[in-house]
């Protein structure tokens, strides 16, 4: 599945991630990846659905992408009333055209991981839904008595980065999203 949105941004929560999709990107979602769409205000989405021979030649996982002015155009066309003078021919050629831009595109840095332990995934999601407040407080401490040190190092083994850059990446797609 691959979700684009003309207008509006989406966030989308798959197992592990948060991605954050404005109208310039796109997400990726192979076969079987079971996801949740959020839309951020008044989002106009498009979505392709691709067979397993068109999807083996794009990523094994999500990935956000920056879509092109062309395959914009493209997905327009493949997702609006098919015309009656439109050959299946066009269509067909059309949607290989879009596949092939597809695995073309270069990703970009719009997901954030989230923790996969309970505790500090309750709290990371606690954390997002305050993300508009001032960070301190209970946002800064530990979601249990854990202390710092503690918090740091399972930060870095359950997402693969510190959690000051966690943070840092949560601020900036929220200010995206704002934008």
């Amino acid at each position: 599945q691959f979700l684009y949105a003309v207008a509006g941004t989406m966030g989308v929560r798959t197992p592990g991630q948060v991605w954050l999709v404005p109208p310039s990107r796109a997400l990726w979602l192979p076969a079987g990846t079971e996801h949740v769409v959020h839309a951020h205000g008044d989002v106009h989405m498009r979505t392709l659905y691709l067979d397993a021979t068109s999807a083996a030649r794009l990523p094994a996982r999500c990935a956000a992408l920056d879509v092109t002015p062309l395959l914009r155009e493209l997905i327009v066309r493949l997702t609006t009333p098919v015309d009656p003078a439109e050959t299946e021919d066009t269509r067909n050629l059309a949607a290989r055209l879009a596949v092939a831009e597809i695995g073309q595109l270069p990703a970009c840095a719009l997901a954030l991981p989230l923790p996969q332990s309970a505790d500090l995934a309750a709290w990371c999601e606690g954390w997002l839904r305050e993300i508009g407040g001032v960070p301190g407080g209970a946002l800064s401490a530990a979601p249990t008595s854990m202390s710092p040190r503690t918090l740091y190092r399972r930060f870095q083994q359950e997402t693969g980065i510190s959690f000051v850059r966690w943070r840092q990446q949560a601020c900036l797609l929220e200010a995206v999203r704002r934008l």
